[in-house]
């Protein structure tokens, strides 16, 4: 498969079957400005940046492009080289070539530079490390053997070095405390890692180099040591804590039994006088819960509930149920004229003029929502439930509520749907509410202040 290499100011991109890869700063390089890119045809890549000539492994770059690793390590050339400036040049047409004789040329800031990578000197050997000293809160321990630091250190710091005769300031360190980290520290050229605030424990420190050219000794040096822990922490002082605990535990439990015991004859007594007081209480409470706060006659919720109820009892019993929803005509606009204030006054007159109609303790009046009004009317026939609806119309009118915004009279009035059914076991509750609403727009859209429902005559006063 072929591939195109691009240097660009945001790293090196390789295009190959219609995909670009980015390799950047994040995989070893020293910046993400690419000027040239050479192919020495040994096998490795040469690239110019603005922080000096890196040669590059293409065996590392395919290792990256199978994800088989993370980061590479190039070998970088700058002033400690020979070069006059390890700054590339990217301003030119032709920042880097290969001569026909293998021979690379590269521009910098400084000059052309000339490389022969089959005369290449590398160093082959990897640089000793050892640590030097270790410090604990700023003082010096023994390192000679296994430390013991502590308790209550705070800060610890490990000095190390790699001895690199040939540009030792392109050594690169590594470090890693078993025990805490879980994987290298890069370090770069710094020669001291720290650590503040290790839980006791035992550790191993280990430091490792690699020298100009990339080559890396991975034995390194290490120092074992070991952290004390302080009274509290330790495992005999918390298991002392913990009985000492428990007896503490145990002894007011007891403490607490006594007084339970002692108490609960009291409240025995008490609680005796107070569960009339409860039930009444909750039974106030249930009867609050139904009602709805503003007109006090029953709420939604109620309403479902009764019907539901009401619905099972005359299925059984083949009797005839009847809803009578109805609607403050012009309500909008009497709030809007009136306020808001004087909107609830008349919802509450209008919701009083049900109450009256109710026959029996299984009738409802409720508020259905809004300025909806609905009437549950139990073992009620359709002669009945149109003799209910005419009188609530004219209870309505009768109150006399001046209505200056209203187009259908000058006064409150209201709409009414009626719907009589005899219950089935095919048929829901919700039926009859549907056909009483169903009515209710019929009687809305006829010019509203009447009654509309199945085999009932329109009433008009």
């Amino acid at each position: 498969t072929s591939a195109i290499w691009l240097g660009t100011s945001e790293g090196l991109i390789l295009w190959r079957d219609g995909k670009l890869v980015r390799y950047d700063e994040r995989i070893g390089l020293h910046g993400d400005a690419v000027f040239t890119i050479l192919d020495d045809g040994a096998g490795y890549f040469w690239i110019s940046s603005n922080r000096g000539i890196a040669r590059i492994a293409q065996r590392d770059i395919e290792a990256l492009d199978r994800g088989s690793v993370k980061t590479i390590e190039p070998t970088w050339f700058g002033k400690s080289d020979g070069m006059l400036s390890a700054q590339g040049n990217g301003a030119s047409q032709t920042p880097g070539w290969r001569t026909s004789d293998g021979r690379l040329w590269i521009g910098t800031t400084d000059g052309v530079i000339q490389i022969d990578p089959t005369r290449l000197s590398l160093n082959t050997l990897s640089p000793l490390v050892s640590i030097e000293r270790v410090l604990a809160d700023g003082k010096l321990i023994d390192s000679g053997q296994t430390a013991v630091i502590g308790p209550g250190v705070n800060r610890l710091e490990f000095h190390y070095a790699g001895m690199s005769y040939m540009a030792p300031e392109k050594v690169r360190y590594r470090y890693r405390l078993d025990g805490y980290d879980r994987d290298w520290v890069d370090a770069g050229a710094q020669r001291a890692a720290y650590y503040t605030n290790l839980p006791p424990g035992d550790y191993v420190f280990h430091a490792i180099a690699s020298n100009n050219d990339g080559l890396w000794n991975k034995t390194g040096a290490q120092i074992a040591f070991s952290i004390q822990p302080r009274l509290q922490e330790t495992t005999w002082f918390r298991l002392l804590l913990a009985f000492a605990a428990l007896i503490s535990v145990a002894g007011l439990y007891r403490l607490r039994l006594w007084r339970v015991r002692a108490n609960e004859r009291a409240l025995t007594h008490e609680v005796a006088l107070r569960t009339d007081e409860l039930r009444a209480a909750n039974a106030e409470l249930r009867r609050f819960a139904s009602l709805d706060g503003l007109t006090r006659i029953a709420n939604r919720g109620a309403f479902d509930q009764a019907l539901a109820g009401l619905w099972e009892e005359h299925r059984q019993r083949a009797a005839p149920l009847a809803v009578l929803l109805c609607d403050i005509d012009m309500f909008k606009a009497y709030n809007d004229s009136y306020g808001h204030v004087a909107g609830d006054a008349a919802l509450i007159r209008v919701a009083a003029t049900l109450v009256p109609l109710l026959r029996s303790r299984s009738d409802l009046a409720a508020r259905y929502g809004g300025e909806e009004l609905v009437l549950l009317l139990a073992d009620c026939a359709a002669d009945e439930a149109a003799m209910a609806a005419r009188n609530l119309l004219n209870a309505v009118r009768t109150l006399a509520i001046e209505h200056r915004a209203s187009n259908v009279a000058s006064y409150v009035s209201i709409s009414i749907g009626v719907a009589v059914l005899v219950p089935t076991a095919a048929q829901t509750p919700d039926l009859v509410v549907r056909r009483a609403d169903e009515a209710l727009y019929r009687a809305k859209a006829e010019g509203c202040d009447r009654i509309c429902g199945p085999d009932i005559q329109e009433i008009f006063e």
